[in-house]
């Protein structure tokens, strides 16, 4: 993943809270660039909006490291041919069509499997950060 490349001094709040930020902006605009035909758009709402998101779901959680955390260990968790899916659609940007031929299901089976991995990955995150 790009984002563990360059790490920034992680000491300082203010700095993780804007390193992770620039992180989530950069990956959100590659996201509609790739997809132009995406019904989303980014103005300066939207960006409100997200800051509020964020504010609210993740700094209440360690500036959102606590999530990255459990996010690996749910990672991780994940039944083998799972977390082979994920990887191929999000860190290798595989298509639905190519992770349909390469699992042997329907492309409509992929996105119904995604969804499923995506709650599944949600609930156990949820979970962890209850914990602690």
């Amino acid at each position: 993943m790009r984002w563990r490349r360059t790490t920034p001094e992680l000491e300082n709040v203010n700095v993780r809270r804007a390193w992770l930020r620039r992180i989530a902006h950069n990956l959100f605009m590659d996201h509609c660039r790739r997809h132009t035909a995406s019904p989303v758009s980014f103005d300066s709402n939207t960006a409100d909006h997200a800051e509020a998101f964020w504010q609210k779901e993740f700094l209440p959680h360690d500036e959102g490291f606590g999530c990255l955390e459990a996010l690996e260990h749910c990672l991780n968790d994940l039944p083998e041919r799972s977390r082979g899916m994920i990887d191929s659609f999000y860190a290798r940007r595989s298509s639905r069509d190519e992770l349909a031929r390469d699992f042997g299901i329907s492309p409509d089976g992929v996105k119904i499997a995604l969804r499923r991995i995506r709650q599944a990955l949600g609930e156990c995150i949820e979970q962890r950060l209850s914990q602690s």
